[in-house]
């Protein structure tokens, strides 16, 4: 009799360490976090069926190694090279959204409301992120593999950029500290022209290169700017992006315009052209973006490979 029931008592506590362990595993494949919209997501199961509403967060989908589970990207998705061949969406098409049939919708920037709501009560989730710098957007790449299910992988990646981020950043601080910063100026746009604040990302990229951006002066995010600040400003360093003008920008157009030719970059013959989807997109190549300003403003420091 009491063998039975020290048999029937130890089928019983095991049955429970099952359960409890079963409770464990179900609670910790939930993930639980906050996006930039300042909405609670909560992941049931793992997505499969993910769709991209902004070029970097494609690019952050490939490096997390989860291009067989993107069912659609926006037509400016197009790094890496096959992402072109992704089915094609629009943040304001619903229609489009909604053919695809996603579990997850990941959005950059800001996302109208109404597509908000109405993708959610479909019981669609759909998340956005708007990094501002560069630990923001490290932060991003790490949420979004939690998001995924690529924890593992997610943490690689993002110990890799912390780890260049922290490399460079001490270089570029040794310098400073003795020549001290460069003034920079960064063009949006030719005509009118526009630059970055404060509160942008290009501005942070300026920033940890080693650059002062003297578009920090003007009012807002993306100041229009007039030929007398640029003037008395008188930068040390022009940067602008192939994309700043209706045709591809070049130094010598930038060079040769009226009155540019008393502005110190363009006689210390300091202007550079990038290509914008590398710069002003925060996602995996951010590392990328920040070397190339380090290379314009403090061509001294050598950064190796």
């Amino acid at each position: 009799m009491l063998k039975r029931m020290d048999r029937l008592l130890l089928t019983v506590f095991i049955l429970v360490l099952l359960f409890s362990r079963y409770g464990e595993a179900e609670a910790n494949s939930k993930v639980r976090l906050v996006d930039d919209l300042g909405k609670v997501i909560v992941i049931e199961k793992e997505p499969q069926r993910i769709i991209s509403l902004a070029p970097s967060i494609t690019e952050v989908l490939y490096e997390l190694n989860l291009e067989e589970r993107i069912v659609g990207v926006t037509d400016f998705c197009d790094y890496p090279t096959e992402a072109k061949s992704k089915t094609k969406v629009g943040a304001n098409n619903l229609e489009s959204i909604i053919a695809l049939n996603p579990d997850l919708v990941i959005a950059g920037g800001i996302v109208p409301k109404d597509t908000i709501r109405r993708l959610e009560d479909l019981g669609i989730t759909i998340v956005g992120f708007n990094p501002t710098n560069i630990e923001e957007t490290i932060t991003v790449i790490d949420k979004i593999a939690k998001l995924t299910g690529e924890s593992s992988r997610g943490r690689e990646v993002t110990e890799r950029l912390r780890a260049e981020l922290n490399y460079i950043t001490k270089k570029v601080e040794r310098v400073v500290s003795t020549e001290g910063s460069v003034k920079v100026f960064y063009e949006v746009w030719k005509n009118p022209l526009y630059t970055v604040g404060q509160t942008t990302f290009i501005n942070d990229l300026i920033e940890k290169a080693g650059g002062y951006n003297i578009g920090t002066k003007a009012d807002g995010a993306w100041p229009q700017y007039s030929m007398e600040q640029l003037l008395v400003e008188n930068p040390d360093v022009y940067i602008a992006t192939y994309d700043s003008w209706k045709e591809r920008m070049t130094p010598a157009k930038i060079k040769a315009r009226a009155n540019y030719q008393h502005i110190k970059a363009i006689k210390d013959d300091r202007v550079y052209i990038f290509d914008a989807d590398i710069i002003n997109r925060p996602g995996p190549r951010i590392i990328k973006a920040l070397r190339l300003f380090v290379q314009a403003i403090h061509p001294e420091i050598d950064l190796g490979n």
